[in-house]
This record gives C-alpha cells, sequence and structure tokens, in this order.
C-alpha cells in the first residue's frame, strides 16, 4: 500500500488509500485457470468490509492490482465495490501479462 499512497498523495481533494475488500471464501489459485475459470472462481469472493461501507456511498474508487492477467480479480473487485454503493469503479495495475494468440515459440 505505501506505493499507492505516494502514487496518490498529490491529487486534489479527498483521497483515502484504504484496504477495503477481503475475502468471503477460499479460492482456488488462479496460476493454471483459464479466463473463464477464473471468473468462476473468483465469483462472489469478495466483499466490502462493513466499517468501509458507509464512506464508499458514491465514490469513485480505485482498484490497484499488481497483474493483470484475464482481469477476473479486478472484475470481481468492482463487483463487490458497486454492491456496497461504489458510484464508479477505476483500475490500475503495475503489470499486465501478454495474451498468447498461439502456441508458446522458443528460440535457441
Amino acid at each position: 500500500m505505501p506505493l499507492v499512497t505516494s502514487a496518490v498523495v498529490g491529487l486534489g481533494g479527498c483521497v483515502v488509500v484504504a484496504d477495503v475488500l477481503s475475502a468471503t471464501r477460499v479460492t482456488r489459485d488462479q496460476s493454471t485457470l483459464d479466463a473463464g475459470e477464473r471468473a468462476s472462481n473468483l465469483a462472489g469472493a469478495m466483499a466490502v468490509r462493513a466499517r468501509h461501507r458507509p464512506s464508499l456511498e458514491g465514490a469513485v474508487c480505485v482498484v490497484v492490482d499488481d497483474l493483470v492477467t484475464t482481469g477476473a480479480t479486478l472484475a470481481e473487485a468492482a463487483r463487490a465495490l458497486r454492491e456496497a454503493g461504489a458510484g464508479e469503479v477505476l483500475s490500475a495495475a503495475i503489470g499486465a501479462t501478454r495474451k498468447r494468440a498461439g502456441p508458446v515459440r522458443t528460440f535457441p
């Protein structure tokens, strides 16, 4: 969270960096799952912590993830935030994986 905090310190208005999401259940490791399996695996797996719900009503929220592969984690986080009353949900990631169009080629 320190990286996120330092990134938003210069923004105007009221900026709050908070860990508002929590897991509602145990999920499978995502590394071997395809896009559809990842979405199913995470469906309903996140919720906003009760103490943060009042401050989210109508708020603009930014979800920050370290790596985007299929977007399933960001989509589930956005669902949970909207369900809790967030006005707009944006996302940011530090990195993203390349989408593969075919088999991976190796070079000598």
